[in-house]
């Protein structure tokens, strides 16, 4: 003879367990458990706790989990309309949909997220950088489902930002630009590439159309010579992005305009090859063409120019990623302490002492 379930649980059919309990309201409510005999005993003492606590919320009863595959999916339609970015996203989310793919949202507390993303780290061997490039896309995606509605919480935010090692700027020196621009005396359009990414200080896919961003690359309907501004119609972090030219960069695209028949104004491959053999060529060690933009923003600096002027010349999005430049003018930082110097009294001036 077949036991019976224990009180509070029945089968509504053979291996189908349910529940059935009172709610503090009196009301009678009954919940599927599954094919597990011990599951819905534990649900069923878990409900009696919660209503006996007072921690028993009915609405929550029949919503549905949300997967993180289903937020990640948003997110990427998301990025596909508003990012410029989409490619990286796209490659880096494939990691963390291995991780968390068929996961409820619900079970993605910060420990988890942080363990799961070292594991890759060590297994990886990523650097502080592509940790926090992770991470940030992992945040990137509750952030949107908190404004769809679909979760309550970040849980990334509760995790360890990796300190990444930022401090050594690389740009170029008077010398070594001096070596560049002598190689390249028979190449003015080679020549030209450089000049642009020296005086705007535009990011490599702002100047060239790439692979990871497709809509990127100068055109000449962008360039507006009579008011001196580049306007870039999307920048990296989406919105449009308005550059102004010095007599360098407007001169040279004058000139590179003659000579041009395309509708983009560097119709030809990102420089990634032609310009480290250069670089070696002209003995200049650890530097690549994102130096180049270094090299425009440390020269602002060292000529005075405000940080805030900085940040939006190089449409930064937060002025701690133009911070990693103060370090560079450190005649001003000694004139501005100096002037302390000047306005307070002298030795002489103070109160003979009482001692």
């Amino acid at each position: 003879m077949k036991r019976r379930p224990p009180r509070g649980i029945f089968e509504r059919k053979p291996g189908e367990y349910w529940i059935r309990y009172a709610d503090q309201y009196g009301k009678i409510r009954r919940e599927k458990i599954g094919s597990s005999l011990k599951l819905a005993k534990d649900a069923y003492q878990k409900r009696k706790t919660e209503i006996r606590e007072g921690k028993f919320f009915p609405d929550r009863i029949n919503k549905r989990s949300v997967l993180f595959r289903e937020i990640a999916r948003e997110f990427l339609e998301h990025s596909r309309k508003f990012k410029r970015s989409h490619s990286h996203d796209i490659a880096r989310m494939e990691t963390l949909l291995r991780l968390w793919r068929n996961l409820a949202v619900d079970e993605l507390s910060p420990g988890k997220i942080e363990r799961d993303l070292s594991d890759c780290a060590e297994q990886e061997e990523w650097k502080p950088a592509t940790y926090n490039r992770y991470r940030t896309l992992a945040s990137g995606v509750f952030s949107l489902a908190i404004r769809n509605s679909k979760v309550s919480v970040n849980p990334v935010r509760g995790t360890r930002h990796r300190t990444e090692n930022n401090v050594r700027v690389r740009y170029l020196t008077d010398e070594e630009e001096d070596k560049l621009l002598t190689l390249l005396r028979e190449r003015p359009d080679r020549k030209a590439e450089i000049m642009v990414a020296l005086h705007s200080g535009m990011r490599r896919s702002e100047q060239y159309k790439t692979h990871n961003c497709t809509d990127g690359g100068l055109k000449w309907a962008h360039i507006d010579f009579q008011s001196g501004l580049i306007t870039l119609p999307r920048s990296k972090h989406g919105g449009s992005r308005h550059i102004p030219m010095n007599s360098v960069v407007s001169k040279t695209l004058l000139e590179l305009k003659v000579l041009q028949s395309s509708e983009y104004v560097f119709p030809v491959e990102p420089p990634d090859h032609w310009f480290l053999k250069l670089c070696r060529k002209a003995e200049i060690v650890s530097f690549s063409w994102h130096c180049l933009r270094h090299t425009f923003a440390s020269r602002l600096v060292m000529a005075g120019v405000d940080l805030r002027t900085v940040q939006e010349l190089m449409g930064h999005k937060s002025i701690v990623t133009t911070m990693r430049y103060a370090h560079i003018a450190p005649g001003h930082q000694a004139e501005a302490v100096e002037r302390l110097a000047s306005v307070a009294r002298s030795g002489t001036d103070l109160p003979p002492s009482r001692c």
